[in-house]
């Protein structure tokens, strides 16, 4: 889907005390959800769609043999790369006594039962089972087929503003988004069935041992039909694929009473759009409300990190406030 046809669900901001009212879920447009009802995903630039990783061409990925640059031609190499990715983390995870989620040696076990070629890539990858390393790998910057969303909009945007201040690039004249998926929408669907029209799933994983994620009050998205969306062309994104499935879902109005569906859930999604030059103001906001790199990567190297970044950035001053 092209940045002309998603448009009309911007909603732009050139001004930190609106955007901080828009995010508020207070407001009457999120239609009454409370905490854990939207997924949000801060982006340093609105033109970016909702593609992950292991699918975003000219993004090198993988390790070893298995190192490539975008998604792969066919549905069974993109699967078949992506799991040695999952098992390598995993193995030297587990190497370095470090505790992961589900069975690792279920998943070595699967490169003994199916060749490389093999259909059962893309008809079963990822499996259940294996949702939980999947979801841990991604959140530590292994390539994936799934995204990270948190579903604090306030976390959200301080991703979203720390990338562009760091990006290296003067975007001063760009926009910055905010994505928001109505997870009632989801998760209503997948309850009424036809798993084609309600392919996106919601993934979390325990927040015991994995305070990152904690902390971020992190999620991830994936869509089921992954491989058969991306068979040797790009990948759509995320957003076409809430679009496509919510068009289908309004022709079924009886499914959502006389109102229709557009009047309990926020559709097909919320781009909240705002001026990149707000990062750093935004920033030192977000200070104010505890969210900043110490908050949500909790550990002392990133005590540091912020420490250092807050002087590096020009707002040290800011800890003159302790």
């Amino acid at each position: 889907m092209t940045q002309q046809e998603w448009r009309p669900y911007v909603q732009r901001y050139l001004a930190s005390r609106t955007l901080f009212g828009a995010l508020d879920l207070t407001d009457d447009s999120w239609k009454g959800a409370k905490y854990g009802d939207i997924a949000f995903r801060g982006q340093a630039d609105l033109s970016w769609g909702l593609v992950p990783k292991s699918l975003r061409h000219e993004e090198g990925w993988g390790f070893g043999e298995f190192k490539t640059i975008g998604p792969l031609e066919t549905a069974e190499s993109q699967a078949w790369f992506e799991y040695q990715s999952l098992l390598s983390f995993s193995h030297f995870a587990d190497q370095s006594g470090i505790l992961m989620p589900g069975d690792l040696n279920h998943l070595r076990r699967l490169s003994e039962n199916a060749r490389h070629d093999d259909v059962y890539w893309k008809d079963n990858w990822p499996s259940d089972e294996h949702l939980g390393m999947l979801a841990i790998a991604q959140h530590h910057g292994i390539a994936t087929r799934l995204l990270d969303f948190t579903y604090d909009p306030f976390i959200a945007l301080w991703f979203a503003s720390q990338d562009r201040l760091h990006s290296g690039t003067d975007w001063s004249s760009r926009l910055c988004a905010i994505w928001a998926i109505d997870l009632r929408y989801l998760r209503k669907i997948r309850v009424l069935g036809n798993q084609s029209r309600s392919s996106i799933v919601e993934v979390r994983v325990p927040n015991a041992g994995n305070e990152f994620l904690s902390a971020q009050r992190g999620l991830f998205l994936l869509d089921r039909l992954t491989s058969s969306r991306a068979n040797g062309i790009s990948y759509p994104g995320l957003q076409t694929v809430c679009s496509e499935e919510t068009e289908w879902w309004r022709d079924r109005k009886g499914y959502w009473g006389p109102n229709g569906i557009d009047s309990q859930f926020v559709l097909p999604y919320r781009i909240i759009a705002f001026s990149a030059s707000l990062a750093k103001e935004l920033i030192s906001s977000l200070f104010h409300r505890k969210i900043h790199r110490a908050s949500l990567m909790p550990s002392l190297e990133h005590v540091v990190e912020f420490l250092e970044e807050s002087e590096a950035s020009g707002y040290g001053y800011l800890l003159n406030d302790l």
